[in-house]
């Protein structure tokens, strides 16, 4: 058994990944509209509504690869590779980026850790009572401490209300290759994604 290492980030990425960005590379079809939101440190805030169907959006808070932005992240991906055990399907074809999902109270999820993923899964311990704010005792310190910020960002750039969020559930995602695969099964409710590593994503 090969034990854990770490890949550091720079080596992951292409050179071009880890250049700073205005605005992120995104495509997206016409009947969507997009605003943009900045905050006083460099954090970009992009929404993106379908016209006509506003409560229905999506919302990504960008660092613009400035590193000053992002020193949690670059922590989480080296403490995930060492603390974190990740499996496969073994039908599946080997897949290394991170993919940090929170899943809110009444979200419905069916086919999340289906394709080329390693994955993580962990449910809230049946014994704790408000477990959105506390820390689990069935998660690695790191993945606490990945819930923890994505709440602080999704209350402070999402402007999401307390009455809003209700964590219950964590799925970590982790591929090496670029692929295709499509996440399906996601019904209603909020979703929380923390990207850290070299991804690609079109809204």
């Amino acid at each position: 058994m090969v034990p854990p290492y770490v890949m550091e980030l720079p080596f992951m990425r292409d050179p071009q990944d880890g250049l700073q960005l205005s605005l992120p590379i995104n495509t997206y079809p016409k009947p969507v509209k997009m605003k943009v939101a900045q905050f006083l440190e460099g954090t970009k805030v992009l929404t993106y509504m379908i016209r006509g169907e506003e409560n229905t959006y999506i919302q990504h808070v960008f660092t613009g690869n400035l590193l000053r932005l992002q020193p949690h992240a670059t922590l989480l991906m080296r403490d995930i590779q060492l603390y974190v055990e990740l499996t496969r399907p073994c039908t599946e074809n080997g897949a290394y980026s991170l993919c940090f999902c929170v899943l809110f109270a009444d979200l419905v999820v069916i086919c999340f850790c289906l394709g080329p993923y390693f994955y993580y899964i962990a449910a809230a311990p049946d014994d704790l009572r408000k477990p959105t704010d506390k820390k689990w005792s069935n998660l690695p310190k790191c993945l606490n401490q990945a819930k923890e910020i994505v709440l602080h960002r999704t209350r402070m750039y999402g402007e999401v209300k307390n009455k809003q969020i209700s964590v219950n559930h964590l799925r970590l995602l982790a591929w090496v290759t670029a692929g295709t695969k499509k996440v399906t099964g996601l019904r209603s409710s909020v979703v929380v994604l923390v990207l850290t590593g070299g991804c690609f994503t079109e809204p």
